[in-house]
């Protein structure tokens, strides 16, 4: 399907809000409605699931309740308000316990784990991306029907997703 701006909605994208949000949700316009706006406010842990940290409103904006008690602000001026959301899950994520993460860039981050990890990368998860854990490929997997992840075994590693597309052959 595609959004109110014409661009292709990605299908995990719609399945997750169709999930969250209810089968009715209007997917391709969610992003141009007041009440799509209202189902994200009225759902703080959707916005964690999604690593959503910051919060904008235009200046003098009141927040209603549930999101209200749960953001701080963090910058006021005369055009906007930003506040923070406390425990917005980090961009990439090794689970419960046990491992220390370090991100080094959008692509690279380090991982010190005591046990085999599943790394997930918060970022939609499409075809043709690959990852590399200490120079050797990687398998990617979907993560949480949403994102993407790659298994480091125990210790300390350095994983790497990039992207290339497939190669399409010429007629």
């Amino acid at each position: 399907s595609a959004a109110a701006t014409d661009v292709p909605m990605p299908q995990r994208w719609s399945d997750w809000i169709k999930g969250r949000f209810g089968p009715a949700t209007d997917v391709s316009n969610l992003p141009n409605l007041g009440e799509g706006l209202a189902l994200f406010l009225a759902d703080p842990d959707a916005m964690r699931f999604l690593a959503v940290k910051y919060v904008v409103f235009p200046a003098g904006t009141v927040v209603g309740e549930p999101l209200g008690s749960e953001i701080t602000l963090v910058h006021r001026d005369g055009v906007s308000d930003v506040y923070r959301l406390a425990g917005a899950k980090p961009y990439f994520d090794a689970g419960a316990g046990g491992c220390r993460v370090d991100t080094r860039s959008r692509t690279e981050v380090v991982v010190e784990c005591d046990s085999r990890t599943r790394l997930v990368r918060r970022e939609l998860y499409f075809p043709d991306w690959t990852a590399t854990v200490d120079g050797r490929s990687a398998t990617i997997t979907p993560a949480h029907g949403l994102y993407r992840a790659a298994v480091a075994p125990a210790g300390r590693h350095v994983v790497r997703f990039s992207y290339g597309p497939a190669r399409w052959p010429l007629a």
